[in-house]
């Protein structure tokens, strides 16, 4: 095999190899963003809300939920960027939804929610939702 053949067969292979390398290089940009977080308590009256659903309708017409836990905590993950219309929704409490387990003792009643809050059209409750993980109560008043 002459020089020039070999030179040549080494020039095709090292450029297959960078070649092989760039495609699979191309869709490794590293690490996802972190999610983006808004949570809180919800309250009605200063009263603990401790069961029911969140919704965040975003200026693009997303809705994200999210449960009200019985400690009245709420969590959205990755609800839309900007100015949020919040609804919440409660009314009867389905049966066996107490909460942590048979031994519970939390009783759920009835939530009559305004509504000025659990209409998404008529909603009072507008957060600001930026990026990164934000806190944000939702305290109504009847």
């Amino acid at each position: 095999m002459s020089p020039t053949v070999n030179r040549f067969a080494i020039y095709i292979f090292g450029l297959g190899f960078a070649l092989v390398g760039l495609a699979l290089s191309a869709g490794c940009e590293g690490p996802p963003p972190p999610p983006n977080i808004v949570s809180g308590t919800v309250t009605l009256d200063g009263k603990v809300l401790n069961w029911g659903t969140v919704e965040f309708h975003g200026p693009e017409k997303q809705i994200k939920r999210a449960q009200i836990q019985t400690d009245g905590s709420y969590s959205v993950r990755n609800p839309e960027l900007g100015d949020i219309r919040v609804v919440v929704k409660a009314g009867i409490p389905p049966k066996g939804a107490a909460g942590g387990g048979p031994a519970s003792t939390m009783k759920l009643e009835k939530i009559d929610i305004p509504e000025k809050y659990s209409d998404p059209e008529k909603t009072e409750c507008r957060i600001k939702v930026t990026a990164g993980q934000t806190t944000q109560n939702i305290d109504m008043k009847k």
